[in-house]
């Protein structure tokens, strides 16, 4: 695993949550992640849906993860699918990309922060675990009112 991406107690949090989220910045290296964490239970790939409409993609990610106990989804579109209804046990967001964005890529990232922010307040109630990559390693989430 990277240092950019490691995490103590893999294994621990792998054993801990059984529906794990990853989301962030485009290019913050959230697919790596996923890669990294793959212990063999279903992973969703938000970008898969790319061919779909935009509006469309929270219900097709819905979808594909119905009935599943354990798994791995990760993506853009994850805050959105949140909001539609998502159940997850810990989201692990990257809000700093690994490279330089173009315009229209860091709106996407202050956009998906937003949601991700709204979802947290008004829909998730802080119930679930939100782990935030920093420099220092993953930090909670800041809850704030």
């Amino acid at each position: 695993m990277t240092t950019a991406h490691r995490i103590d107690g893999l294994d621990a949090l792998l054993a801990r949550f059984r529906r794990i989220a990853i989301t962030g910045a485009p290019r913050a290296g959230k697919s790596t992640l996923a890669r990294d964490l793959d212990d063999g239970r279903l992973a969703v790939h938000t970008d898969d849906y790319r061919h779909l409409p935009w509006s469309e993609v929270p219900g097709a990610v819905l979808e594909a993860l119905e009935g599943s106990e354990g798994f791995l989804v990760e993506g853009v579109q994850v805050p959105r699918t949140l909001r539609k209804g998502l159940q997850v046990d810990v989201v692990l967001y990257m809000p700093q990309p690994r490279h330089e964005l173009s315009s229209g890529q860091s709106a996407m990232a202050k956009g998906l922060n937003t949601v991700l922010l709204d979802w947290r307040a008004n829909y998730d109630n802080n119930n679930t675990t939100v782990l935030v990559a920093t420099p220092d390693g993953w930090q909670p989430m800041e809850v704030t009112s």
